[in-house]
């Protein structure tokens, strides 16, 4: 599928989960642009075109150029997550918001502060994949790849070998809940039981 199918989908998704307002709330409290990324984004899309549901509400992550708190619902909770940037818990969503600027992968890398640069550097390919959520579209062509071949495998090799064998079992883990195909890094022996 091609990003603006992709795209289609992914409002429809938006839709079942319930999350346009929070997506209104968070575009509010942030200022430059704002990306939904994560699992959410690829695994709802991954089983959808699968005729599957995800059967429990992943955390929903963020990454915007800067994080304004100007108008949060009362009943919001706020604190910070493990890398510094906001954690949000609402009744239905655990939020995670990162700016470019804080973001590890990016800053180890000395990469540009910008949403190219998040998609350069995600160790897995299926992660290289964000909903714009002020352009309403989905973008980032690794990912994109990934969810129409329906394989796992390594995006950044720099990335990926800082966690190599967490990062190993991650993509058996993902390829296996997702139906995928599991590539694994050239050389790496398969000693894993899937």
């Amino acid at each position: 599928m091609e990003s603006d199918e992709l795209t289609a989908l992914f409002k429809k998704i938006i839709k079942v989960y319930d999350i346009q307002k929070l997506l209104d709330v968070l575009s509010e409290n942030t200022s430059g642009n704002l990306y939904l990324v994560g699992g959410f984004v690829y695994r709802s899309i991954a089983l959808k075109l699968q005729g599957l549901h995800m059967e429990t509400m992943p955390d929903l992550d963020f990454v915007t150029d800067k994080i304004e708190i100007k108008n949060i619902p009362a009943d919001w909770m706020l604190g910070k997550n493990r890398y510094g940037g906001l954690k949000i818990h609402t009744q239905k969503f655990s939020i995670d918001i990162d700016e470019f600027k804080h973001h590890v992968n990016i800053n180890y890398l000395n990469l540009p502060q910008t949403i190219e640069s998040y998609l350069e550097a995600t160790p897995l390919n299926i992660q290289s994949i964000a909903f714009d959520v002020k352009n309403k579209k989905i973008i980032g062509d690794v990912g994109i790849k990934s969810l129409n071949d329906k394989e796992i495998g390594v995006s950044n090799i720099k990335i990926f070998d800082l966690e190599r064998e967490k990062r190993i079992q991650k993509i058996i883990s993902k390829s296996k809940d997702l139906n995928f195909t599991p590539i694994l890094p050239k050389n790496e022996k398969a000693r894993i039981l899937i």
